[in-house]
């Protein structure tokens, strides 16, 4: 499934909506487990522009879906994009989505072995350094992230509610352990808020597992 362009601004419902789609045609087939994989919608500017959120909220209901689902699965689509195409709602980047959707297929309905199929997404947030860094924590990423430096796309706020770029730190224990990522900004002295790639068009961001599957976007706050 790979649709809700023209869905975003209906956050509130998408998710509830999508759900009982599926269970309709679940009954339809007569097969109450029948898989349904998704795909997020990719990065458009929207009426809110590049720097909106309009986009980013419909992915989050999307994730949500999820949770709703039995049996399904989503992959992200937010780096398959052509740099400065922000106006075209088809992007031209389309083999990657249809790998990781049939990574998905493979691993989790035939039962494939070896196949990492799932995107990274946010676990948790500690606050750290009285409150200057954060670690975060993230699932399916016990091999860590890549790359080890030169994180990007990570922001950080305060009670202010503004947002900053974040530098972002991986921090390894004992081999084979990955604590997580640390964020940090000099602007920031208490973060309270954390936010990856939640824009409609978030050029900047460049992390992935070691499988190179992206991480799923993300915030912390319900601003």
């Amino acid at each position: 499934w790979n649709q809700g362009e023209s869905n975003v601004g209906m956050h509130d419902t998408y998710h509830k909506r999508l759900a009982q789609m599926v269970e309709h045609w679940r009954k339809l087939w007569g097969d109450n487990s029948l898989p349904f994989y998704a795909v997020e919608i990719p990065p458009f500017c929207y009426g809110d522009g590049l720097d909106g959120v309009s986009a980013a909220l419909l992915r989050e209901s999307q994730q949500k879906s999820i949770k709703l689902i039995s049996n399904s699965g989503m992959v992200s689509s937010i780096d398959l994009y052509t740099p400065g195409l922000w106006c075209q709602i088809h992007p031209s980047v389309k083999q990657p989505a249809a790998d990781r959707l049939a990574y998905m297929a493979a691993g989790r309905t035939y039962g494939i072995q070896g196949i990492q199929y799932q995107s990274p997404s946010y676990k948790s947030m500690e606050k750290i350094d009285n409150g200057a860094a954060v670690m975060v924590r993230f699932n399916d990423a016990v091999e860590g992230m890549n790359p080890y430096q030169g994180m990007k796309g990570f922001e950080v706020a305060g009670e202010d509610r503004k947002f900053y770029p974040a530098n972002a730190e991986q921090i390894f224990g004992p081999y084979p352990v990955v604590e997580g990522v640390k964020l940090s900004c000099p602007e920031v002295k208490n973060i309270v808020a954390i936010r990856y790639r939640f824009k409609n068009w978030p050029e900047v961001g460049n992390v992935y597992n070691l499988r190179q599957l992206p991480l799923m976007p993300f915030r912390t706050d319900n601003w």
